[in-house]
């Protein structure tokens, strides 16, 4: 299992946090004061030494953080020493910029990472898998019956007359306990990208407007893992297009769930017996956010209703119903996410669950 040191301002620390819960997901140990800190011990030779005793640091840099005095400084100068060791080639210090800034001067030599242009960490597994294969380890899990994913898989296209551009990412998931499994949801994951790929070439060409833009239309789609584990597993497929000559692009997300215990997909409303309730909690949750809906309420009833079986994943701790722009509110309003504790689900506070429902969500628990 890969060790990941996690350096960051104090000022930063929600994104810290976003980042401890991906690499937790995406089977790797990540360290983080706030996180493993325990009260009694001397905290800065901890942070010291787990420091020292980590595989990859990963700096976040921001204007704070970049020119802040203190410990991130002296975590970044430590690190620099301990690379001193390692081979030329060796992945140990990965940059990550969270906004906008100059990266510091100690770390040019480093390739920095932008969160914040998509705000995804999956452009971070390449690096870390290479650094667990460089020390000797399959990947960032200790092999068992959790799944993981082994390396991220690029799909790029151009169409030579520069009427459309194509890019997609597509997580290898390694299944250590159900290979067959693991290979199936590869190939449906990798399918569902060609089959992207092959209708944005039938229409992308007839859609490109010189007289407009000379710039190409766009076809973007990034799948990533929201919760893999040895019950069930949660993915997201993200896509965004852009037409030649449009105002600007779009953006949809869409889910894929899987009962690893049968080896089937399945949808969030199928966890419920009836999903009435659950669909009225959150057609209340998404009433408090603004009362200037784009539709009726049977229109986002109907909504609501649909992104359960379409847009609903789940991750360590919740049901997450998406919402993608227009659908609710208007463009400027942007993309959002109702979270439902699954605690809540499993106790019965939306009603009875069904017999798949009951053995997910016991586990998930």
């Amino acid at each position: 299992m890969i060790d990941v040191f996690i350096s960051y301002a104090k000022e930063d620390r929600p994104i810290a946090d976003e980042l401890f819960t991906f690499l937790q997901e995406n089977g790797f140990r990540p360290w983080m004061d706030k996180k493993n800190l325990i009260p009694g011990i001397k905290w800065q030779k901890a942070i010291v030494d787990a420091l020292d005793q980590c595989d990859v640091c990963i700096f976040l840099i921001s204007s704070v953080s970049a020119t802040k005095r203190g410990f991130f400084q002296r975590e970044m100068k430590l690190a620099l020493n301990k690379a001193l060791d390692l081979l030329d080639d060796d992945v140990s210090i990965i940059p990550v910029r969270i906004e906008e800034c100059a990266a510091p001067q100690v770390l040019s030599e480093y390739q920095w990472m932008d969160y914040f242009s998509d705000r995804e960490w999956a452009s971070l597994l390449p690096s870390l898998t290479l650094a667990a294969n460089q020390r000797g380890l399959v990947s960032g899990l200790a092999m068992g019956e959790t799944p993981f994913v082994a390396e991220y898989v690029e799909t790029k296209e151009r169409d030579p007359e520069g009427r459309f551009e194509f890019l997609a990412s597509v997580p290898k998931i390694v299944f250590p306990a159900r290979d067959a499994l693991g290979t199936q949801i590869n190939n449906l994951l990798e399918g569902n990208i060609s089959r992207s790929l092959l209708d944005f070439r039938k229409h992308a060409p007839e859609n490109f407007r010189p007289e407009y833009s000379q710039h190409p239309s766009e076809l973007q789609v990034h799948v990533a893992p929201k919760l893999l584990d040895s019950h069930f597993i949660s993915l997201t497929s993200g896509t965004y297009w852009y037409g030649s000559g449009a105002a600007h692009g779009n953006s949809g997300v869409n889910s894929i769930n899987i009962d690893v215990n049968t080896g089937t997909l399945f949808t969030a409303d199928e966890i419920f017996q009836d999903t009435r309730e659950i669909e009225q909690h959150i057609f209340q949750e998404v009433k408090l956010i603004d009362d200037s809906q784009l539709g009726s309420d049977e229109d986002l009833k109907d909504c609501i209703a649909g992104n359960l079986r379409e847009k609903t994943f789940f991750d360590r701790s919740n049901m997450v119903c998406h919402f993608d722009q227009y659908e609710v509110f208007c463009y400027a309003s942007g993309p959002f996410d109702i979270e439902v504790d699954t605690g809540l689900i499993f106790s019965g506070r939306f009603g009875p669950l069904s017999e798949m429902g009951s053995r997910l969500i016991s586990t998930n628990h």
